[in-house]
């Protein structure tokens, strides 16, 4: 049973919130981009190639090693959710997936949808975010620098700059950096920062 054929929406008689049927279980879902995803299933190589003769040249079949398997969940608006697992467990490729980034060279097969609707990119990107492993901060920023620089480059120009620093001083706030807030956040092995 694949995840379009176990889903069924209906709502709730007293709130007319929606309700997702899910295998069985009942799921309060409110109005507020909620993700699920179900039956994620990624495959790509097992090394990736490193000289232009591997990418370009040889001919030979490549291995191909399953990084996630049968994966499904669900990421509640306005909730803290934790992925968490060893080491090549398939954390960044779930993020990855869920948020169409890095996907060259992977086999996704899967259903991912938002408040009970199939979604795309864009619509992720509109309500989320989140740092790769590989982005680097700028260590000698203080968080509250980072975070205002971050608000510029995401917020857009439809927001007034006072706008995006009050909603950094929010999140500053919300994330109990109040005290850290103009401390450098730093370089490991060079300048002392954030821990």
């Amino acid at each position: 049973m694949n995840f379009d054929e176990s889903l069924n929406l209906t709502y709730d008689e007293d709130s007319l919130t929606p309700l997702v049927e899910l295998k069985k279980l009942s799921v309060l879902v409110p109005e507020g981009c909620n993700l699920y995803w179900s039956s994620l299933n990624v495959a790509g190589p097992e090394n990736k190639p490193t000289t232009f003769k591997e990418k370009y040249l040889t001919s030979k079949p490549k291995k191909v090693k399953q990084i996630l398997h049968n994966v499904s969940g669900i990421a509640e608006a306005g909730k803290l959710l934790a992925i968490m697992g060893s080491s090549g467990a398939g954390k960044t490729t779930l993020l990855n997936v869920l948020t169409s980034r890095n996907l060259k060279h992977l086999d996704v097969q899967g259903t991912i949808l938002m408040d009970g609707h199939r979604t795309n990119k864009w619509k992720i990107r509109e309500v989320s975010a989140f740092v790769q492993q590989h982005d680097m901060f700028v260590g000698t920023l203080t968080a509250r620098e980072h975070l205002r620089f971050m608000a510029n480059l995401r917020m857009g120009n439809q927001y007034t700059l006072k706008q995006k620093y009050d909603r950094v001083e929010s999140v500053i706030k919300q994330m109990g950096l109040t005290n850290c807030a103009n401390t450098p956040i730093g370089i490991p092995n060079s300048v002392k920062g954030l821990s």
